[in-house]
């Protein structure tokens, strides 16, 4: 019973790859995709902005392209299995608000766990239009994820979470 954030940097503008792994058939709930900053919706248009914000960037030795991030919630037996889609596709838009705002977003769920629902998604390592990388201090990012923790928490107690992130973090103070 635990919300889980966790992100992977991308070298390389594997878009279209990720793309299709997340929009993979056997695994993937068409009905709760997730974009953000985008006007067209197909695959093609969505992967065309992709590349063409990924264009402005300078290219760097190592630097980061795009990042795969994944949000998860241990399945509640309190609650139906789309009361928790609904819910974890809102918990996406609050996160993509305060994480990626300004960056183009794709993602989508996957249902295939027993024990756990999830959310992949692709976020450009620039905000829409900029040539520089927008970056998030380790501080940063884990004050996101706190803040979405302790949201979690106090307006979906159905969902059995536990306080996990915030945990962490008080167990590596003492």
């Amino acid at each position: 019973v635990v919300m889980i954030i966790k992100s992977m940097s991308r070298k390389e503008s594997s878009f279209a790859q990720l793309f299709d792994y997340i929009t993979r058939d056997q695994d993937h709930d068409h009905r709760y995709r997730f974009t953000h900053n985008f006007i067209l919706q197909d695959r093609g248009s969505i992967l065309q902005e992709f590349y063409r914000n990924a264009q402005l960037l300078a290219r760097r030795k190592n630097a980061n392209y795009l990042y795969h991030e994944i949000i998860s919630v241990t399945r509640s037996k309190r609650i139906s299995e789309q009361q928790q889609k609904e819910i974890l596709h809102e918990l996406v838009s609050q996160y993509v608000s305060s994480r990626a705002r300004d960056c183009l977003v794709y993602g989508g769920m996957h249902d295939e766990k027993d024990n756990n629902l999830h959310f992949h998604l692709m976020i450009s390592a620039n905000c829409l239009n900029e040539r520089s990388r927008y970056r998030l201090s380790k501080k940063q990012f884990d004050e996101i994820k706190r803040v979405l923790d302790t949201y979690v928490l106090e307006k979906y107690p159905e969902l059995e979470q536990e306080k996990l992130i915030t945990r962490e973090k008080e167990q590596s103070k003492t």
